[in-house]
């Protein structure tokens, strides 16, 4: 009879092979496991990052960007120079990438592998409020230049096509005129003119809307815009609405009566003068406030 060959070795070198491959499986699995972990936790911070930075896009890059570092850190991860970015002048992206440990790195001649996340979030205003600015009521045309707020010396009164919507002065004369008024105001209604020419706060708003000028089209571009889609045009910082007046007295400050509205695109300040060429008009009720939302767009 032949000898028969040493079964039980050949199952063991079996055994040995099915358990080093059942092993590097698992390994395999766990290690995907941590980086997929690991991803979903650095796309949660970058996500958080972004959403929290482009709520301040309107304010300034660098106020965003401080934004979107801190919510990061919470997150666990602190981020380093470039990994957050202004894309846009409504859109911040924050990126980042970081090593994580494998176990089968030993085995693999690895020490660690990167593994990133990226988010993208976009502001964007949906509504602006009415700005604290009278013009008297007249015929308006396109492409020409109107003083939509008058300054020191324009009258020999004591009107400057200042509004008080609020009836509380300087501080949220100039935050409504930034960033649109939180009162909301009908056509027709009666509305207090301030009682100064609020030269500073006029200055302050409107060179801060001027400052946004790369986010706003050209006058052009915004007209005919507004002629296919008039809500297309409402989040650009240059397009501002303003109140048409009725019988705006240059001598003396009375209350004016409110009897329409328009829009107008934000040209120049000096010295408490604003001038801006008109768009559209409109009588319908403005609503109030500035809203806006935040969304991930990538």
């Amino acid at each position: 009879m032949k000898p028969r060959h040493n079964e039980k070795g050949g199952a063991l070198v079996l055994i040995a092979v099915l358990t080093t491959g059942l092993l590097l499986m698992t390994g395999v699995g766990a290690d995907v496991g941590m980086m997929l972990f690991r991803r979903g936790q650095m796309q949660a911070a970058t996500d958080a990052a972004a959403l929290a930075g482009a709520l301040l896009l309107d304010r300034t890059d660098t106020l965003a960007i401080d934004e979107a570092k801190l919510f990061a850190e919470k997150n666990g991860y602190p981020l380093q120079a470039g990994e957050a970015t202004v894309v846009t002048w409504s859109r911040l992206k924050v990126s980042i990438q970081r090593p994580v440990s494998l176990l089968l790195a030993p085995f693999l001649e690895l020490a660690e592998v990167d593994v990133g996340a990226s988010s993208v979030a976009e502001y964007a205003l949906v509504h602006r409020g009415v700005r604290p600015l009278g013009i008297p009521d007249q015929v308006f045309e396109t492409y020409r230049d109107y003083a939509v707020k008058l300054g020191a010396g324009s009258n020999g009164g004591g009107n400057f096509q200042a509004l008080s919507l609020d009836n509380r002065g300087s501080p949220t004369f100039e935050e409504h005129f930034k960033y649109g008024s939180d009162v909301m105001v009908s056509v027709p209604s009666m509305v207090p003119t301030e009682t100064g020419n609020m030269s500073g706060p006029t200055d302050n708003a409107a060179s801060y809307l001027l400052s946004k000028a790369p986010a706003t089209p050209s006058y052009e571009k915004v007209l005919e815009m507004a002629a296919a889609d008039p809500d297309s045009i409402t989040a650009y910082p240059r397009v501002i609405t303003v109140c048409i007046v009725k019988d705006f007295a240059i001598n003396g400050r009375k209350e004016v009566e409110v009897i329409g509205f328009a829009r107008f695109y934000l040209d120049s300040n000096n010295k408490g003068e604003v001038h801006a060429r008109y768009i559209d008009r409109f009588n319908s009720v403005q609503q109030p406030g500035t809203k806006y939302r935040v969304r991930l767009v990538g």
